[in-house]
């Protein structure tokens, strides 16, 4: 019986792994700090906002959001290019769609009904908006 080893294939993509989840965890961590952040985002339509607020969610909010989308499109640049060498340009086209565009259309769909409905709720709560 032959033992298996880990390639630098497998050690490549163990590392690719870790940066999504960490990238994923802080994306977690962003969206918290935004209700305790002093400033407000311009644009940023947020239903729950804290009294209590620091100057060091600011800082967190905007040192995680400089680097964080940057490195997804760079790991989905390293996993792009896996996809397309394995199944070249048609299947890794197939792919793609068939992966983005059905759950995209699925899920995101009702997702974003719901999202509208409870940040509605949020600003009647808060006192953004009155239903007339």
């Amino acid at each position: 019986m032959r033992a298996w080893r880990m390639t630098w294939a497998h050690l490549s993509l163990s590392r690719r792994a870790y940066w999504v989840v960490c990238s994923m965890l802080l994306g977690v961590a962003l969206h918290a700090s935004v209700s305790y952040m002093s400033g407000r985002v311009p644009e940023l339509l947020w239903p729950v906002f804290d009294s209590t607020t620091s100057w060091a969610f600011d800082a967190f909010f905007w040192w995680v959001h400089a680097f964080r989308l940057p490195l997804f499109f760079l790991i989905a640049g390293f996993f792009s290019r896996l996809v397309r060498e394995s199944h070249g340009s048609r299947g890794y086209l197939k792919h793609r769609t068939l992966r983005l565009l059905g759950p995209a259309l699925v899920i995101g769909t009702p997702v974003l009904i719901l999202l509208l409905y409870v940040s509605c709720f949020g600003w009647m709560l808060s006192g953004q908006c009155t239903i007339r």
